[in-house]
């Protein structure tokens, strides 16, 4: 058998998955150049920071995102922070 009839033989299934992954590396690439200068900024910290940063960015997170709550109730009229 030839290349093409495997390819013809597979499932349209495994076509699709092949498909998204190509899609979620596009979207990666896409992030990452994005991002590019505040990657390289975070790699050129020291082992220790990034360490402490990669271990508490998700306590961070949660403390940004009530912290905007907080504000965004307070900037509608509700109790003052």
């Amino acid at each position: 058998m030839t290349g093409a009839k495997i390819r013809e033989l597979r499932p349209a299934a495994h076509a699709e998955d092949g498909l998204q992954k190509l899609e979620t590396a596009v979207r990666t690439l896409e992030t990452l150049a994005i991002n590019a200068d505040e990657i390289r900024a975070f790699l050129k910290l020291p082992e220790s920071a990034r360490l402490a940063v990669l271990r508490h960015s998700e306590t961070m997170a949660q403390m940004c995102l009530e912290l905007a709550s907080r504000e965004a109730i307070a900037n509608a009229g509700g109790p003052v922070r």
